[in-house]
C-alpha cells in the first residue's frame, strides 16, 4: 500500500512539474508577443494591458513603453512601423525569438531570459542579441 500511495505521489508531482513548466513557456512566450507583436503604436500601447497582466509591478514599470528609457532604446527602433515575433526556441526561462520588420533585420535572434514567481508573473527578466559564432573552422 505504502509502495502505492509512493507511486501516485511521484507520477502526480512529475505531472504537476510538467504543467507549471508548460504555464511557464506560455507566460514567457505572451510576454514576447505582447512586447514585440504589433501592427502599429496603437496595438503596440493596448499590449501593455497584456504585459501588465503577466508581470510584477516593478517589472511592468521596466517594460512599459510608457518607460522613456524603453521607449528610446527599443520602441523608437521600429519607426512607427509593425513588428511580428516569430519564436524560435522557448523554455521555461527564456524564448529566443527573431522579430519580422522593416527596421529590424530578420536574421537578428534576440533572447529573452526570465523567472515567474508563484504567482505566474514575471520577477525578473534580461533581454540579449545573439551573436552567431562560426560553428567550425573547417
Amino acid at each position: 500500500m505504502v509502495y502505492v500511495i509512493a507511486i501516485v505521489v511521484v507520477v502526480f508531482t512529475t505531472r504537476h512539474q510538467k504543467i507549471i513548466a508548460k504555464q511557464k513557456i506560455t507566460i514567457g512566450e505572451d510576454l514576447v508577443k505582447a512586447l514585440y507583436d504589433f501592427k502599429d503604436a496603437y496595438q503596440l500601447d493596448s499590449n501593455m494591458v497584456t504585459v501588465k497582466e503577466l508581470t510584477t509591478d516593478a517589472i511592468f514599470n521596466d517594460l512599459t513603453i510608457d518607460n522613456e528609457q524603453r521607449a528610446l532604446t527599443t520602441y523608437l527602433k521600429f519607426n512607427s512601423g509593425c513588428s511580428t515575433v516569430k519564436v524560435i526556441k522557448s523554455t521555461e526561462s527564456y524564448v529566443m525569438y527573431s522579430l519580422v520588420s522593416e527596421s529590424i533585420a530578420e536574421d537578428r535572434i534576440f533572447v529573452f531570459f526570465f523567472d515567474v514567481d508563484n504567482d505566474g508573473k514575471v520577477c525578473w527578466f534580461k533581454e540579449v542579441e545573439g551573436i552567431e559564432f562560426v560553428n567550425s573552422l573547417y
